[in-house]
C-alpha cells in the first residue's frame, strides 16, 4: 500500500464547546504545525503550556474516552479530534487547549471538514 502525503491545515481554526462529562467551557485551536511534528496538543491553561503528543505513548485512560498526558497536564475525549483529524488525512497540527476537555458537540469535528483548505 503506497504511503499517502502528509498534510498540515493551511489557518488557525477554532471551535468552542462545553466539555462532555465536565460541563466546562473549553476552546481548540488548530494550528499548522511544522513538517514531522505529528499532531499535538497544548495545554494553554496551564502554566508553561505543557505539549502532549497524540502517542500511544501518552494514553492515559481509555474508559469511556480517551486521555492522553500525564497528571494534571491530561486532555481528555481526544478521540473525536483525532478521528475527524484521520478522516480529512492532516497529520500535522498543533492544538492549543483549554482547559483539558474537547469539546463534545459534533461540531467539533468542524475544523478539520474537507471543506477547509490544507495546504501539503
Amino acid at each position: 500500500m503506497a504511503q499517502s502525503a502528509r498534510r498540515s491545515i493551511k489557518e488557525r481554526v477554532s471551535v468552542k464547546g462545553t466539555g462532555l462529562h465536565t460541563g466546562a467551557t473549553t476552546e481548540a485551536v488548530f494550528l499548522p504545525a511544522p513538517a514531522g511534528q505529528g499532531v499535538v496538543f497544548r495545554r494553554m491553561d496551564l502554566k508553561g503550556h505543557p505539549e502532549i503528543p497524540a502517542r500511544l505513548t501518552e494514553v492515559e485512560a481509555v474508559e469511556r474516552r480517551t486521555a492522553i498526558g500525564k497528571g494534571e497536564a491530561t486532555i481528555h475525549t481526544v478521540e473525536h479530534l483525532l478521528a475527524a483529524r484521520s478522516a480529512t488525512a492532516a497529520s500535522r497540527r498543533t492544538s492549543p487547549r483549554s482547559p483539558r476537555r474537547s469539546p463534545s458537540r459534533s461540531a467539533a469535528s468542524r475544523p478539520c471538514s474537507p471543506s477547509k483548505r490544507r495546504s501539503r
